[in-house]
């Protein structure tokens, strides 16, 4: 049996030329988004320690005992941990980003949310729903549109990053 024929230097050199190049293309697009990336985590940082500047400010003014978990709960954030009383705010706040960035309609009511948090088992009152909105809508994630609705912004990385995981995991489970 002949071995099958070879396509010519040329035609082999031109797709490695291809190749090459795609990937050079491919490896200055990461360098463009790590640079971006690495001016928005300076910018975070910024924000992060006027953030402890105006809590070390209110420390005073504070009940000693709320001051106190204050502190806790600031020196967790330094070393990226959380505390117990932010883990209980995180995990309803997960599943609101959860519920945007699955919700068909363009725009969420309070109560909308507020019921699907129920439906998770969390005892939240609508007062809670509707805090948890406006802190998304001021992180961009949502736009207060009327009173007790908002806007989905579809474009926000977080939601986007959310949409992605759950089409990744559906994917899998086709496969």
């Amino acid at each position: 049996m002949s071995s099958p024929p070879h396509p010519p230097a040329a035609a082999r050199l031109a797709r490695v030329s291809d190749g090459a190049r795609a990937l050079l293309d491919q490896l200055e697009h990461e360098t463009r988004v790590l640079e971006r990336l690495r001016r928005q985590a300076d910018a975070a940082e910024l924000v992060r320690l006027r953030l402890e500047q105006a809590l070390d400010a209110l420390m005073p003014a504070l009940p000693e005992a709320e001051a106190q978990a204050a502190r806790q709960r600031m020196r967790a954030a330094r070393r990226g941990e959380q505390t117990a009383a932010a883990r209980v705010h995180a995990a309803p706040t997960a599943e609101i980003l959860t519920l945007l960035a699955g919700w068909t309609k363009p725009a969420i009511l309070v109560g909308e949310v507020q019921h699907h948090l129920v439906l998770r088992g969390y005892a939240l009152r609508r007062t809670y729903a509707a805090g948890a909105l406006t802190s998304l809508a001021a992180q961009g994630v949502a736009h207060k549109t009327g009173r007790g609705r908002y806007r989905i912004n579809r474009s926000h990385p977080e939601l986007m990053a959310l949409r992605l995981a759950a089409l990744e995991t559906e994917l899998q489970g086709l496969a």
